[in-house]
């Protein structure tokens, strides 16, 4: 994501009356199967309130806006600090990577900071989450339609996360990242339509496709009893996650 398209974001969301602790970018373009068009999601993280518009007495804990500006469109997330605080306590591992965006639009001391205290959520749950995510992928492309094709570049993201976090002990979410680290570069072209094409009309490509996909599986399932994360976070990160919510 370039500079241009960061500047523009920013624009877009300056009117909305958040008070933001911070914006980041999310979906498809943190994950690395974003492509021409691709809409953009925006995560944030807000105080309390919506501006003076709530009234006396409410919280904003969750809010979902889809914008269309400057050739962009752009789904808006944001949610308080105490229900992003509940997910990382939840071992949520969609908020982990989440927080691990290299794009951030506001807020880069907050980002640095909410980042620093949820090393201390990398758990166990993370890689049995990423298992789960690869097997949900798996089976959505176990059906007849082509469009089923689009669980590929998930699949594998998913399935190098989990590897990646057992062997680093660090979360990273793009595919682009996780294939160049894993020693397989060819699979960042995974997102784009035109390999996923070659897949659909070639039985035996995809079949290596999805044994190297078993394949990774296996190592993940393999890996995982000999894990030295933690299984649960310890009482160090959960008083700084208390700290942090205020």
């Amino acid at each position: 994501m370039d500079l241009r398209t960061l500047d523009a974001l920013r624009r877009i969301l300056a009117p909305l009356d958040l008070r933001p602790l911070l914006w980041v970018v999310d979906g498809d373009h943190l994950r690395g199967f974003d492509g021409p068009g691709s809409p953009v999601t925006v995560h944030g993280i807000h105080r309390e309130a919506l501006g003076a518009a709530l009234g006396e007495g409410r919280r904003l804990f969750a809010l979902t806006v889809d914008l269309l500006d400057e050739g962009l469109t752009v789904r808006v997330r944001s949610e308080d600090r105490d229900r992003t605080a509940r997910r990382l306590l939840a071992g949520d591992g969609r908020v982990l990577e989440t927080l691990h965006s290299p794009f951030v639009l506001a807020g880069d001391d907050e980002a640095a900071a909410i980042r620093g205290v949820a090393r201390g959520f990398v758990t166990r749950k993370y890689p049995t989450f990423c298992l789960r995510e690869a097997d949900r992928a798996a089976r959505a492309l176990s059906g007849e339609s082509p469009r089923g094709l689009r669980a590929l570049p998930r699949l594998f993201r998913a399935l190098l996360a989990g590897l990646h976090v057992l062997g680093t002990g660090g979360v990273e979410p793009d595919l682009r990242r996780l294939a160049r680290w894993n020693g397989a570069a060819w699979l960042t072209r995974l997102a784009a339509t035109p390999f996923r094409s070659s897949a659909a009309s070639d039985p035996a490509f995809l079949e290596f496709l999805l044994g190297e996909a078993a394949a990774l599986r296996d190592a993940l399932v393999s890996a995982l009893p000999a894990s030295r994360l933690p299984d649960a976070p310890g009482p160090e990160a959960v008083a700084a996650l208390d700290r942090w919510r205020g």
